[in-house]
């Protein structure tokens, strides 16, 4: 028997172009197949094949229509403002709980969508609905690439954004972008041609720059070395582990 989807039976867990771009959800069965308000009629006799691609169509469905429902509640909150009452009283002739329809409804503002992946379930774009849509976008298509499960994705995003989430993290973060812009900045000075500025400049001028190349040239190189010693230090701990790993084994 086919249920009508409630919000509390989910687990839990541009924009015009993708909306146009998306599959159009038809739910075209064989002649001898009916999908009735109460549930789905079924010949004794059903190829595998058809069987199978009916199970997923009805599947697809069923997310389509969280999405539709959300939309259209999302719809109705904004262009009938002013008849909030009623909208509650409508819900719930609908045969759904308080507060259901304007969850769906919420989700569906807070990933529009130009974010919403067709290969995850409305779940999967709950766990990232309090995302910013760049991030949004990013962890759906891990997610889709990974074929994550809805518990999956949440464990990644706990972790990852837990590391971002340091103070060290974030200066690093900082430290590390600074030191970026400087060398690319670097490296874009050093292709100007002095010599077709010969003309212009005098001595002073001349001993000045060289100076302060020669300068940056020592802390560039400062640099360089100390991260080199880092990364000596870091690939003799990786050794060290190893060893002592294969000793263990041993």
């Amino acid at each position: 028997m086919i249920k009508r989807v409630r919000l509390e039976d989910i687990d839990e867990v541009e924009e015009e172009e993708r909306a146009a771009a998306a599959e159009v959800l038809t739910v075209d069965f064989p002649e001898d197949v009916t999908l009735h308000q109460t549930g789905l009629s079924l010949p004794d006799e059903l190829d595998y094949g058809v069987w199978s691609a009916i199970g997923q169509k009805l599947v697809t469905t069923k997310e389509g229509l969280q999405w539709a429902l959300g939309d259209w509640w999302a719809y109705g909150e904004d262009a009938y403002k002013s008849r909030k009452d009623e909208l509650k009283v409508l819900g719930k002739k609908l045969g759904y709980k308080s507060g259901s329809l304007m969850n769906l409804g919420t989700i569906s503002r807070k990933v529009p969508p130009s974010s919403r992946n067709e290969a995850l379930s409305w779940s999967h774009h709950k766990v990232v609905s309090k995302l910013d849509r760049d991030a949004q976008r990013k962890w759906l298509e891990q997610a889709a690439n990974g074929k994550w499960s809805v518990r999956q994705m949440q464990k990644q995003i706990r972790e990852r954004r837990g590391f971002e989430d340091k103070p060290e993290e974030r200066s690093f973060k900082i430290w590390a972008n600074d030191i970026r812009k400087k060398a690319k900045h670097a490296l874009q000075l050093g292709t100007c041609d002095a010599a077709s500025y010969s003309g212009l400049m005098d001595d002073g001028t001349v001993k000045e720059l060289r100076t302060l190349a020669r300068e940056v040239e020592s802390a560039w190189k400062a640099i360089a070395e100390e991260l080199e010693q880092f990364q000596l230090k870091a690939s003799s701990k990786l050794r060290s582990r190893g060893e002592r790993h294969e000793h263990v084994n041993v």
